[in-house]
């Protein structure tokens, strides 16, 4: 079996469902997390989770030392735009596997092996083209492509994120010249963050009309319950990312557990039709959204403003 590792610079507080991804990764054992975070008690390693204690600091010297031009990481939301180079920079404790990667700690995990099986590893150089979970394989030729983007430089040397880890950045080269060497199959869950109940990025992108989404995990797997043309229907995916979106935890049950519009609640009866149309269909206006438009604009401002200082 190739041996997979996935990092996770973390900074700060944890989210409150944070102990139910916990609980996925630990049920994918043959998956080893790497944590480099300021608040190791929290994250508690155990199992294939690996922490380091590591403060912000630490990390933003680490990734200078590796470059001859001043690197622009002023708060943690710039590793984004770093996730393509992760490779090179925690290369000493990655070394002995097979395969590295990066993700997210708003999402939950399905059946990881089942998804990403070791057929597909030998065949590809890279997983997946979006910046919640990525994987590469791990050589020198291959952890060095990020440099073939012209602009890899700027976005390095500018404290504002350009989504270099996705299609703003890396993965436009890959489909570009590499296509052959990325696996990309919508394997996975990515509800909009603008909208109070769950609708799918992707599946809006293609004009397929399914809705009322609900999402179920149970033993070490995890499905997506939804409505199409009236139908219930019902798909394992590999995870859910839950992207800028506040979850109420209703449950202590972290081995199975339903999430709806926008909690985590028990599984008190079986999801059909009439539980998707009274718990999915909410279009109330989601407010939180507006309110982290409004900070991210002043954000970037600010950000801008740097950008133009650091010029001088």
């Amino acid at each position: 079996m190739k041996s997979v590792a996935l990092i996770i610079p973390y900074f700060g507080k944890l989210n409150n469902y944070f102990p139910f991804w916990r609980k996925t990764a630990l049920n994918n054992p043959s998956i080893d997390f790497l944590f480099f975070t300021d608040v190791p008690n929290s994250v508690c390693g155990i199992s294939n989770i690996k922490v380091y204690k590591f403060s912000f600091d630490t990390l933003k010297q680490l990734v200078q030392s590796l470059y001859d031009f001043p690197i622009q990481l002023m708060s943690p939301y710039k590793l984004c735009d770093l996730k393509p180079a992760y490779g090179e920079i925690f290369h000493d404790y990655i070394k002995s596997y097979d395969y590295w990667g990066h993700c997210d700690v708003d999402l939950f995990f399905g059946d990881i092996r089942s998804f990403i099986t070791d057929d597909i590893l030998r065949e590809y150089d890279r997983i997946l083209s979006r910046g919640h979970l990525t994987l590469y394989r791990n050589t020198k030729e291959v952890n060095s492509r990020y440099k073939m983007c012209d602009n890899w430089k700027y976005v390095f040397s500018r404290q504002r994120n350009f989504a270099f880890d996705e299609w703003a950045g890396t993965s436009i080269y890959w489909k570009e010249y590499l296509s052959d060497k990325m696996y990309d199959e919508k394997i996975y869950g990515n509800p909009d963050p603008s909208k109070y109940h769950f609708i799918d990025y992707q599946w809006k992108q293609v004009g397929l009309n399914r809705t009322n989404l609900a999402y179920e995990y149970k033993d070490g797997k995890l499905f997506c319950h939804y409505l199409e043309n009236g139908n219930l229907h019902k798909d394992e995916i590999l995870y859910v990312h839950f992207e800028k979106r506040n979850l109420k935890v209703e449950t202590n049950n972290l081995e199975s557990f339903y999430i709806i519009p926008n909690k985590i609640i028990s599984k008190s009866q079986d999801i059909d039709i009439n539980f998707l149309k009274k718990h999915c269909s909410s279009r109330r206006i989601y407010t939180p959204y507006y309110k982290r438009r409004y900070d991210n604009l002043k954000r970037k401002i600010f950000n801008l403003f740097l950008d133009d200082i650091n010029k001088i």
